[in-house]
């Protein structure tokens, strides 16, 4: 709109000036004044601008997801060209913003979809500052704060993998005291209570004794095992959409049946070895943060490099994922 202003104005003066109107000079006068003026205070003058990546929650593969971004700092007229990263298969979505920011911060509402999950991050391709006018720019800088999460779908644990599991967790040292998981370790029989499993009910002595029972096995007294996922092996980038799936439900798989572990990787985009302890939601949470944001390279594997940390930890079994 202020181009377009500014334009119909400088071809007023100059159909004033041609048709011998004294006025026309002084039209011109104006917009000449006006432009330099414009182009020495955008040049000179500094852009401070902060962006923030707002989302109503984690998000889903497949599916629309509304995302802002939220832009304060100097006044004025902006363009930009936005690219959306995923920080787990490395798919990028370039988009195009413009937003004008006054005494009231801009917001600018797009829709997006993802077919993997990972973590998305936002960054500045080109951002332009136009001057009063809006016919020239300068070149501006700034970051974007604020990420989203595309969560992965829980892959099936199929038999041969519930076996294998179950097979790592035999060598576990168990407690003949706390209760726990192993069936193969039962410390005693008691009453059932809401909540029991099924698979533990003591079923002959239950048919005996004309109530339901069930048997109490052992807990292991270290968290010896760890899921290893290789963020460095040579497969395709999209691939880790499927690593990233396995290893939420062998982790959960593992949870839900009361067992600790641990889950290691290592992260490109922070440079180190994430080594998470699950034993809790929010250790989950912690460890599923990272994954999703590790930015995998092909051809680094780093599991060799976790055996001191294992060994120091009381590892006994590592689950590799890749």
């Amino acid at each position: 709109m202020k181009r377009l202003c500014f334009c119909l104005c400088t071809a007023l003066g100059i159909l004033l000036f041609v048709l011998k109107k004294p006025i026309g000079i002084s039209v011109l006068g104006l917009c000449a004044v006006l432009f330099v003026l414009s182009v020495c205070v955008n040049i000179f003058s500094k852009k401070r601008l902060s962006a923030t990546l707002v989302s109503d929650g984690t998000g889903l593969k497949n599916k629309d997801m509304s995302l802002k971004f939220i832009f304060t700092g100097t006044c004025g007229e902006y363009s930009s060209k936005l690219r959306l990263r995923n920080m787990l298969t490395g798919q990028c979505e370039d988009i195009k913003v413009h937003f004008i920011i006054s005494r009231e911060p801009a917001q600018v509402d797009i829709t997006v979809k993802s077919d993997t999950c990972g973590k998305i991050k936002a960054e500045f391709l080109t951002l332009r500052a136009f001057d009063f006018t809006g016919l020239t720019w300068k070149k501006a800088q700034c970051k974007i704060k604020g990420s989203v999460n595309i969560m992965p779908d829980a892959a099936e644990i199929d038999e041969s993998e519930e076996a294998k599991l179950k097979e790592a967790l035999e060598s576990d040292f168990f407690s003949n005291e706390n209760e726990g998981f192993d069936h193969s370790e039962p410390i005693g029989i008691r009453e059932y209570r809401q909540g029991d499993s099924y698979k533990s009910v003591h079923w002959k002595l239950s048919f005996r004794l004309g109530d339901i029972y069930v048997r109490e096995y052992g807990e292991p007294v270290t968290d010896s095992l760890c899921i290893y996922v290789e963020t460095g092996g040579n497969v395709p980038a999209t691939d880790y959409d499927r690593i990233a799936a396995k290893a939420l439900s062998l982790s959960m798989y593992l949870s839900d049946g009361g067992i600790g572990h641990y889950m290691a990787f290592y992260s490109f985009s922070q440079q180190r070895k994430v080594f998470e302890h699950i034993d809790s939601a929010d250790s989950f949470t912690v460890a599923l943060d990272s994954l999703l944001s590790s930015q995998p390279e092909q051809g680094k594997e780093r599991l060799t490099e976790f055996s001191e940390l294992f060994e120091r930890s009381g590892i006994s079994r590592v689950i590799e994922i890749k």
